[in-house]
This record gives C-alpha cells, sequence and structure tokens, in this order.
C-alpha cells in the first residue's frame, strides 16, 4: 500500500526465545542514513567512526562505519560483516573494549 514510502523489517530477538521485532519507518528512518547525518554535522568522515552491533538492524550502521566491532554472540551476518569481534553482551563486551582503548589511549 505505501510502496517505498515505509520501511518494514521484521528480525528474530536474539535474546528473548520466540520474540520478533517488527519495525515500520519512514525509509530514511534507519541507522545508516542517521550515521551519516551524525558524520557530516559534526565534520568527520565515515571512515573515523567506530560502531558496536549485534543483530540485523545493524547492517545499515555496518555499511556506514569505518571500522565495525560485532559482539561475539551477534548474528551470523553481523559477524561477517565486523571487522573486530570482541566478548559477548553477556560479557559487558562493549564496555570491556572501550575500557581497554581508554587504558592505552586510543
Amino acid at each position: 500500500m505505501f510502496g517505498s514510502e515505509i520501511h518494514i523489517h521484521m528480525m528474530k530477538d536474539n535474546y528473548i526465545e520466540n520474540h520478533y521485532f517488527l519495525e515500520f519507518s519512514h525509509p530514511k528512518a534507519n541507522k545508516q542514513e542517521g550515521l551519516l547525518l551524525w558524520a557530516k554535522h559534526v565534520g568527520c568522515t565515515s571512515e573515523d567512526i567506530t560502531v558496536f552491533g549485534d543483530n540485523l538492524n545493524d547492517v545499515g550502521m555496518f555499511l556506514a562505519a569505518g571500522r565495525k566491532i560485532a559482539v561475539e554472540n551477534a548474528h551470523p551476518e553481523i559477524l561477517t560483516m565486523a571487522d573486530e569481534i570482541i566478548l559477548s553482551n553477556d560479557q559487558d563486551g562493549v564496555a570491556a573494549y572501550m575500557e581497554a582503548r581508554l587504558k592505552i589511549g586510543v
């Protein structure tokens, strides 16, 4: 009915068994477009951006970023797109990664 005016995305919840997400949005209301707009506003390029992801709603963000980091319990497609795989969400992988980088000044 709405054709290209709406984006519909359904995906399985990785953390709650037998649950799914159903998202409806404007085609440009997504992580990829948001990240590119943010980069433009702060004056950086995609290559300057590091993102973290775990599920299919992160695909666009992974496509737009220069460095892509997935937690080890991420969706298989996200794992294949990642430049680096870190500890799982359950092991506070993103926090551990950030803490390690802050300690070495990267």
